[in-house]
């Protein structure tokens, strides 16, 4: 079973109002005009003194090409090992909560430097960082 792991210095706070703070949605991978990007089913996730962890389980890979046509399919292939190879760490997805009024726990913009991610397939582990990253809120 493929996992991934990721920390990062980020301005997220360990909760908002009682409710935990921001949930990481996907992690993009860019090379030659694609992207791929790794989703996780199940998420463990903290922020301690400024510095966020998590571990992604049940992985969804999507793969959205040049042309626009986007694929997915549920696990890491030998073939998305290959695409990580030499792609660079793009974009950070995040999923913010909202309070008991509806609204967002998190407004300001998401921070994320001193990025590292850790890809474990079969018996390999591949690391990847980047020193600030690109992050989106999918909500």
């Amino acid at each position: 079973m493929s996992r991934v792991y990721t920390n990062f210095e980020t301005n997220l706070p360990e909760s908002v109002q009682g409710v935990p703070t921001v949930e990481l949605d996907y992690i993009a991978f860019e090379k030659d005009g694609k992207t791929l990007s790794i989703e996780g089913c199940e998420l463990d996730f903290g922020v301690s003194d400024r510095k966020y962890d998590a571990r992604l389980k049940g992985l969804e890979i999507i793969v959205e090409r040049p042309d626009g046509e986007t694929l997915s399919h549920k696990g890491i292939t030998d073939e998305d090992i290959s695409f990580l190879e030499g792609s660079t760490l793009s974009e950070l997805g995040f999923y913010i909560p909202d309070d008991k009024d509806g609204n967002p726990v998190f407004e300001d913009d998401i921070s994320a430097t001193n990025v590292a991610v850790e890809v474990l397939h079969e018996d390999k582990t591949y690391t990847y960082t980047a020193n600030d990253v690109r992050t989106m809120i999918c909500n």
